[in-house]
């Protein structure tokens, strides 16, 4: 596992990406007929959400 700080108006940018990220993780999961891949990218995205959420509340 990695630490990562984010400092100043690169919070910002961080959690676009991130949100970018999910957005195309979600075009994926929809173009996927296996259940179990879709759980996957469940797992990914709702991990995913949780660095976004991190990113941003330590902007506050």
């Amino acid at each position: 596992m990695a630490t990562v700080h984010v400092e100043g108006e690169l919070r910002g940018h961080v959690a676009a990406a991130l949100k970018d990220y999910i957005d195309k993780l979600k075009e994926f999961q929809d173009s996927t007929p296996s259940k179990a891949a879709k759980a996957d990218y469940d797992r990914t995205i709702a991990d995913v959400r949780k660095l976004v959420d991190a990113v941003e509340a330590d902007a506050g």
